[in-house]
């Protein structure tokens, strides 16, 4: 089958545009208003009211209250910080980085700290260590000493002793496995 006809092709020229009036014959430009001191103070009063509502409805529900500061310090020893709320006003004290002896080299693994609360008037000491470090306890030391035996975890080990009375010079040590080598293995005595 033959084509007689050749295709014809649509000249450009031949297709008419039209433009769209526009709608818009100046920016949009609104006046806003500032909302008057009555409707503000009525808009507090309300976030007032439905605050108040809230903590009715908190305290109506059952729910239990912060348990306070026991009131004797002395049964604050040998307690857990995080869990008695004395780490709540907690500050480091001082700090050392924990170093081990590999060959001839010092190598850093790990920090150590005492923690001192003035709330509770403890301290207690806080460690990171590389999970290989050679280290078989963590101990607080003042008036008392309260120790911790580390257990390797992951990677990173960490965690806190159990609080002494912070009423003189403390300081932390980390005690090292029998026959490794804790160059720098305690704080400086310091007084919370």
């Amino acid at each position: 089958m033959t084509l007689t006809t050749p295709a014809r092709r649509s000249a450009p020229e031949s297709f008419a545009t039209t433009a769209l009036p526009s709608t818009m014959t100046a920016p949009f430009t609104a006046a806003v208003t500032a909302p008057s001191r009555r409707r503000v103070w009525l808009g507090g009063l309300a976030a007032l009211g439905l605050v108040g509502a809230i903590g009715a409805v908190a305290l109506g529900s059952g729910a239990t209250p912060v348990a306070p500061l026991p009131a004797a310090r002395d049964s604050l020893v040998g307690a857990d910080p995080s869990t008695s709320r004395c780490a709540d006003d907690a500050q480091t004290v001082t700090s050392r980085v924990v170093t081990t002896q590999r060959g001839r080299l010092e190598v850093p693994i790990g920090m150590l700290e005492v923690r001192a609360s003035g709330a509770c008037g403890t301290a207690w000491a806080r460690y990171t260590l590389d999970a290989s470090a050679p280290v078989a306890e963590v101990a607080i030391e003042g008036g008392t000493r309260q120790e911790l035996p580390v257990v390797a975890s992951g990677r990173v080990v960490h965690g806190v002793t159990s609080m002494i009375m912070a009423d003189g010079p403390v300081h932390a040590v980390v005690v090292p496995v029998d026959g490794a080598v804790l160059p720098s293995r305690s704080t400086a005595g310091g007084t919370p």
